[in-house]
């Protein structure tokens, strides 16, 4: 008698939310939050770029061996 109990009351409530009733609408106070997540993210991303911008391996590259061209390299001292 208890597992029928059991089995029956977990059987009155449809935990799947696909099963529920109707369709989900997002009220305004979500779409304006998520509007304004992806506002902030976007102002934060383009004010990192603009104080911080993105530079091209290959130019850096470029800049590395032409700087290594006209300096010569290094030498130890000579032991005394």
């Amino acid at each position: 008698l208890e597992r029928y109990v059991i089995i029956v009351t977990s059987l009155s409530h449809d935990f799947d939310p696909a099963n529920w009733a109707g369709v989900y609408q997002p009220t305004w106070v979500e779409a304006a939050i998520t509007i304004g997540s992806f506002g902030l993210f976007f102002t934060l991303f383009l004010l990192f770029i603009k104080n911080f911008p993105a530079l091209s391996i290959t130019e850096m590259k470029e800049t590395m061996d032409r700087k290594a061209e006209a300096k010569p390299a290094a030498s130890w001292p000579e032991p005394v």
